[in-house]
C-alpha cells in the first residue's frame, strides 16, 4: 500500500523522506532514491531536519509577495513535502521513548 502512495507522490514532484526502522521493503528504496533512512540515528536526524525545514518553509512562504492567508504551498508554486514513517509505533516501542509525561 505505501509503495503505491510513494509512487503517486513521486509523480507529483513531491520531495519525499522515507523512514523504515525495521529495514524492510521501504528501506530498499534507498538504492534508487535519496532521503531513505532505516537506522535509529538517521531517523531521528531526519525527523528533526524535516521539522526545521517545514518551519523555515512556513516562514519563507509568509514572506513571499503573493502569500495569502488560507492558501498553501501549491498556491505559491512550491512542491509538496512528505515524511513517510513506516512502523512508527514499533519504532517508538523498540526505542523505549516515553509515551507520556511522567
Amino acid at each position: 500500500f505505501l509503495l503505491t502512495i510513494i509512487e503517486a507522490l513521486l509523480k507529483s514532484d513531491a520531495e519525499l523522506f522515507i523512514l523504515d526502522p525495521k529495514n524492510a521493503d521501504l528501506a530498499d528504496l534507498g538504492t534508487v532514491m535519496p532521503h531513505v533512512y532505516s537506522q535509529k540515528e538517521e531517523i531521528s536526524a531526519c525527523v528533526e531536519d524535516f521539522y526545521e525545514r517545514m518551519m523555515a518553509r512556513s516562514k519563507a512562504m509568509k514572506e513571499m509577495s503573493n502569500y495569502k492567508t488560507g492558501e498553501n504551498y501549491a498556491y505559491l508554486g512550491l512542491p509538496p513535502n512528505f515524511l513517510i514513517f513506516d512502523e512508527y509505533v514499533a519504532y517508538m516501542g523498540a526505542n523505549r521513548f516515553p509515551t507520556s509525561i511522567e
